[in-house]
């Protein structure tokens, strides 16, 4: 077979050849040396397995469809260990489309993954995991076929479908499976294994971990909390919040996200402060009845960026914790509703905000153009998201204040220039903004001068 010579796929129906075009490409390549073919494979590895989309087009990804192009490409495939250290499983006819002719047995499935380990040569793996796991396979040889390769794996994305109930209660991860190499776990959908806290206690360079179901309690022991340092994790309870980071001593960046519904859930009678040494990023969202009584117990002297996501019921003791840390937030994403009364924070970048139930509020640009408070010093960047208002002359105050905002500062050491401004218009269904180009033309000019304005309404960017 000549090297430019297409191959075909092993079965009953042959592969079509490549169209001319392909071929061009082939020979351009081809004339490249193998290590920078090598490269240019690499980059083709998908990031992802685009878990929520059918099969139709992973049934040969990169790098199996470098195999099946000419003889050159598959030696180039095969030689390079690092083109397959990223192997994706998915499971269930949710990812077949509407048949079920390419559904692989469980002996074929775990010859796949063999296939790929081998071809790795002993190097780390990132190993994903996608679909209905354990009715293709069975609990316990699902958990096996984890066990079998949790010493070569870096991290692991289990994204598993419930589309049946579990009545088999056996663990199907073995007890004391150890992870050496694992550093980073992301879980969707993991309570369909049972016992699952058990599979990770012997993960000693685990510091990542995002928990997108709930599924892991920081009443779990067995979890190692307290060698964390990124942690996205949803919640059951109020009192949890406070118990991670109690628990977790390293983290540096978290994610809350509170999924309980129940007005009734309060924190433990007696909470004491909490304070965390190590927290550079801090977001919070689902808390709209909990967030004024969690965040005056938190003391972080290293927090850099938070987000809360919610309006708090007490606005005052949310602007308490901004206050006791406004010499260090650099980054603060909340609600347009809060910015009149916030303190002054002289080392803050970056501003986000959002309005909320369509309420317009003109505090922000007020405060902007005044010349008496310096208002946010070091301000560079502004997001504003989900802006609404039906007056036309709140389009021209925000216009007109954001460019004598910029105007202002140049020259000046005391106000930072404007660098980067954000703006997504939220208008009703039959709302107009007559003109809209020319009422914030202002905003528009300074994009000559450096600025990076985006502009979107209803879905159009300038």
């Amino acid at each position: 077979m000549s090297a430019t010579q297409p191959l075909v796929a092993e079965g009953k129906n042959p592969r079509r050849k490549i169209t001319p075009q392909l071929d061009t490409l082939v020979c351009t390549v081809l004339m490249l040396p193998p290590e920078l073919v090598s490269i240019i494979f690499l980059y083709c590895i998908p990031f992802s397995c685009q878990w929520d989309k059918p099969d139709t087009n992973w049934r040969c990804p990169a790098p199996l469809v470098f195999l099946h192009v000419c003889k050159t490409w598959r030696e180039i495939g095969l030689a390079d260990a690092s083109l397959w250290t990223a192997p994706h499983l998915r499971f269930g006819g949710y990812y077949l489309g509407k048949t079920t002719t390419h559904q692989r047995t469980p002996a074929q499935i775990e010859n796949f993954l063999a296939s790929w380990v081998e071809r790795a040569r002993g190097r780390p793996l990132t190993l994903t995991i996608h679909g209905d796991m354990m009715r293709c396979l069975g609990n316990v040889r699902a958990g096996a076929l984890l066990a079998r390769y949790a010493s070569q794996v870096k991290k692991l994305d289990l994204w598993l479908t419930s589309l049946i109930s579990w009545t088999n209660r056996e663990r199907s991860l073995p007890n004391f499976v150890r992870w050496p190499l694992l550093e980073e776990i992301e879980i969707m959908g993991a309570d369909n294994f049972h016992d699952i806290a058990y599979a990770f206690s012997f993960a000693p360079k685990l510091r990542v971990l995002a928990d997108n179901d709930g599924v892991l309690s920081p009443s779990f022991g067995t979890i190692p909390w307290r060698q964390l340092t990124s942690l996205h994790c949803k919640l059951a309870r109020l009192q949890d919040c406070v118990d991670v980071l109690r628990e977790a001593e390293v983290l540096e960046d978290c994610r809350f996200y509170l999924d309980g519904e129940d007005e009734d859930d309060y924190l433990d009678d007696g909470m004491g402060t909490v304070e965390h040494a190590h927290l550079r990023e801090l977001s919070l969202d689902g808390l709209n009845y909990g967030l004024d009584a969690v965040l005056p117990l938190f003391t972080l002297p290293a927090l850099k960026i938070l987000e809360i996501t919610e309006l708090p019921t007490d606005s005052d003791l949310v602007l308490d914790f901004l206050e006791r840390h406004a010499s260090h937030v650099q980054e603060l994403h909340m609600h347009q509703l809060l910015v009149k009364s916030l303190p002054p924070m002289p080392a803050l970048t970056k501003l986000t905000l959002t309005t909320k139930k369509d309420v317009y509020t003109g505090d922000l640009f007020a405060l902007l153009q005044s010349p008496e408070r310096r208002f946010l010093p070091s301000l560079e960047r502004i997001n504003l998201d989900r802006f609404h208002s039906k007056e036309r002359g709140d389009y021209e105050t925000m216009a007109r204040a954001l460019a004598d905002r910029w105007h202002r500062s140049k020259g000046c050491a005391d106000i930072a220039q404007l660098h980067s401004f954000t703006l997504l218009i939220k208008l009703g269904k039959d709302e107009v903004i007559e003109d809209f180009e020319e009422l914030l033309s202002p905003v528009v000019d300074l994009k000559a001068a450096g600025v990076d304005i985006v502009l979107k309404y209803w879905g159009s960017k300038w």
